[in-house]
């Protein structure tokens, strides 16, 4: 099950099948959260009616696998503890061509975010990164370009910081870009900014970009830091710090050796930990364990 209601979840499991979750995120353990461990009884038991007068302590934890070890550890600290687990990163898939390291650096150095336009993913710290590091350093050989969309409220926040810290020739807004399109383009630039503050399960984009050589500054939480090896395949910044991450840019923009062999490393890092092969091949030992311990219980996956 995939962030799905656990509606679902409870009505197969009243019919005797083993339910085994695929954890990306932290919807489980935020649910948990909402309707478990909420201190106040009668708050508690309101929500619980909010799911059919279904008591989410009835969900039975049999198996899940998790995308990183963050993840799992931020399900446990919680109460959501599976009977049968493993932590399976997500992977890039045969499709995909795993590109060589880079060979050069641009300049000016080209920065990427690449996501959703939203606090919630710390679009606003990239831009303010560029702001510190234009305007406070003086570092101004380099350029950000946001691929993505988010509410129209937001973007024009985003302009609003552009236009006030003097960026129209330092960071461009292209918009939403399709996957396909998005892959092709990594290679384009020289370092990824993925800034999220808060929750973040694995940190997909950081993958990618690393499959084509494209190193990322990372906000130190929960899946970016099961990513990104610090100083030797990207950088780790603390969340939702500005100057820190302009600092990061900054660094890896004045040792173009420094980001060239990071660059490799990831590369490296993918090919070895990230394969379609290495993955899917422990998805299938991990549901052959569960399904033989299930005895004549059907398992779904």
């Amino acid at each position: 099950m995939r962030g799905l209601s656990i509606l679902p979840a409870l009505a197969v499991q009243d019919a005797g099948v083993k339910i085994v979750f695929s954890l990306e995120s932290h919807w489980l353990a935020h649910s948990r959260l909402y309707y478990v461990n909420e201190p106040n009884r009668i708050k508690r038991l309101y929500r619980s009616a909010q799911i059919t007068l279904r008591r989410f302590e009835e969900l039975r934890y049999d198996a899940a696998t998790f995308s990183s070890e963050s993840l799992r550890q931020s399900h446990e600290d919680v109460g959501v503890i599976f009977d049968q687990q493993a932590v399976i990163p997500n992977f890039i898939w045969k499709n995909v061509n795993i590109a060589s390291g880079k060979e050069t650096v641009g300049q000016p150095l080209r920065l990427l975010y690449a996501g959703r336009f939203s606090y919630a993913k710390g679009t606003d710290v990239a831009v303010n990164a560029v702001a510190h590091l234009v305007n406070a350093i003086g570092y101004r050989d380099v350029h950000l370009t946001l691929i993505g969309h988010g509410d129209e409220a937001f973007t024009q926040h985003l302009h609003e910081i552009i236009r006030t810290a003097h960026l129209e020739a330092y960071v461009d807004i292209r918009g939403f870009m399709p996957h396909d399109e998005l892959m092709q383009c990594y290679a384009d630039f020289d370092v990824l900014l993925f800034p999220t503050p808060e929750w973040e399960g694995f940190g997909m984009t950081i993958l990618e970009a690393m499959s084509q050589g494209v190193p990322a500054i990372a906000s130190n939480i929960g899946g970016p830091r099961d990513i990104v090896q610090h100083e030797r395949t990207g950088l780790l910044v603390p969340p939702s710090d500005p100057a820190a991450m302009a600092a990061a840019i900054h660094d890896l923009a004045q040792s173009s050796d420094k980001l060239l062999t990071m660059s490799q490393a990831g590369v490296d890092v993918v090919k070895q930990h990230y394969a379609a092969d290495i993955a899917l091949k422990r998805f299938d030992e991990f549901l052959r364990r569960v399904g033989e311990s299930a005895s004549a219980e059907e398992v779904r996956f």
